[in-house]
């Protein structure tokens, strides 16, 4: 992954000024989205490539609304009227995108200023990847678990802890016994923020009726 502080200069000196849409799902979360959006706002060398950041407001009862049209009237806020889960919710934000690239975000995240400007580069030189997650980090910077294994039979069959236990360079997602300077094969997948091209993820709306309340 190229170092924050240059990726955003690398993209310009190529000339690769690609764009982004942010999507954030929320629900009576109106203090955690008020820090998501102060970050993105501070994170200077995202601003070159971010084309929208859209709101979906799964009916929140805290003020959420009037937070966001009086501290960001830049943002594009879609308040539901009721609860209509996240799927649905991820599919109204990725209809209303714009851009080469969608990047969903949890409510309860902070951007790292030039980070999201790295990810871009990196999608743009490796166009064979599909789609891509950070590396997460708790607030003393100390590394956080930031992705699993996909769902097999053997997992249901043998205890995840004690394949971690025997084949930890294999089955670990333990950050610690991965190196977290170096992309993760496709074997296991990002849980939280994620990145890909707008493109790809329109085809791949998802199932309408998951639930997360």
């Amino acid at each position: 992954m190229p170092h924050p502080s240059l990726a955003a200069e690398t993209l310009r000196r190529t000339g690769a000024l690609c764009s982004l849409s942010i999507v954030i799902i929320t629900r009576n979360t109106k203090d955690l989205l008020q820090g998501l959006l102060t970050s993105i706002e501070r994170d200077s060398p995202l601003k070159p490539f971010l084309e929208k950041v859209i709101v979906i407001d799964n009916h929140s009862t805290d003020g959420t609304d009037s937070m966001v049209h009086k501290e960001f009237p830049w943002v594009f806020l879609v308040r539901n009227d009721r609860n209509r889960g996240f799927a649905a919710a991820a599919n109204m934000g990725i209809s209303r995108s714009e851009g080469e690239y969608i990047l969903f975000l949890n409510s309860d995240t902070l951007l790292i200023e030039g980070e999201v400007a790295a990810m871009v580069q990196f999608m743009e030189e490796n166009p064979e990847v599909g789609i891509c997650g950070p590396q997460l980090v708790y607030e003393d910077m100390s590394l956080q678990r930031s992705f699993a294994h996909i769902p097999s039979l053997l997992f249901e069959i043998v205890p995840r802890s004690i394949l971690e236990l025997l084949f930890p360079a294999k089955y670990s997602t333990n950050p610690h016994h991965k190196d977290s300077e170096s992309p993760c094969p496709s074997s296991l997948v990002p849980l939280h923020p994620l990145t890909s091209p707008l493109s790809s993820v329109q085809q791949l709306l998802c199932e309408k009726n998951f639930l997360m309340t």
